[in-house]
């Protein structure tokens, strides 16, 4: 039988590497939860077309914390937005191969429950590769490839004994890393905790809104956030020799 038409597939990512504090893993999970539960984006979701949606965690490894639902209204996303909000950090150690994230996402898009207009890959963490288990641009490409998005949030890194100015400059350095490295679409930084839930929001309200726009331009699918330069071939990508696909769950709080 045919999959159903949706609106986009997305995958969230989140980074649950060890330099990710709980506070911020809660701000996380929970701004990126609330987005589903906005007028905004169950208007979209109602008017426009479902949208599949599941949710990873990454730090060394990629987890499925949330398998694929398909959100057709605004009860499902609130289900969604519920089953996400209740899920409990699976991972506080390890560096981040943001890499090898992005592949297993890539590997999940495939199994989306519905033949979706636009794929996306929003991935939200606190700074620069630190394990290239698969170099993250080698990613990239791949994702270029398949006429994947992949959008990005950054948030700031613990600040430690850095001064000021020393923080900045090492958001900027990873603001700049993302936008060459990793993102096809567009980069955001949310320097507030506070300010991470309307981060999300207004990114998936964005991503959802430019897949209306470019419908009613008549542009091809995946192109619409295409606004980084594209990087050099970097080789052969596989996503299928990665490893077995890890799924952690966890019951309600």
């Amino acid at each position: 039988m045919a999959s159903p038409d949706c609106l986009a597939a997305i995958v969230l990512l989140l980074d649950t590497s060890a330099s990710v504090s709980d506070r911020l893993y809660v701000a996380q999970r929970d701004g990126t939860a609330s987005a589903f539960e906005t007028s905004q984006v169950t208007r979209a979701i109602e008017e426009q077309g479902a949208v599949a949606a599941m949710v990873m965690e990454f730090a060394f490894v990629a987890l499925v914390r949330l398998e694929w639902t398909l959100l057709r209204d605004r009860a499902d996303a609130t289900r969604f937005a519920a089953r996400f909000r209740a899920l409990q950090r699976s991972d506080r150690t390890g560096n981040t191969a943001v890499g090898h994230a992005v592949a297993s996402a890539m590997r999940e898009l495939s199994f989306a429950p519905c033949a979706p207009q636009a794929r996306l890959i929003d991935i939200s963490t606190d700074g620069i590769e630190t394990t290239p288990r698969l170099p993250a641009a080698k990613a990239r490409e791949a994702a270029l490839a398949e006429d994947v998005t992949i959008n990005a949030i950054l948030f700031p890194p613990p600040r430690g004994d850095m001064t000021e100015a020393e923080a900045a400059a090492g958001l900027a350095e990873a603001e700049a890393w993302l936008r060459s490295h990793v993102a096809t679409g567009f980069v955001r930084v949310a320097t507030e905790e506070e300010g991470f839930a309307l981060a999300f929001q207004r990114k998936a309200v964005t991503e959802l809104t430019a897949i209306r726009r470019r419908e009613a331009r008549g542009v091809d699918a995946g192109q619409a956030y295409a606004t980084s330069p594209r990087l050099p071939r970097l080789g052969s990508f596989a996503p299928g020799r990665l490893s077995p696909r890890p799924v952690v769950s966890t019951p309600p709080r």
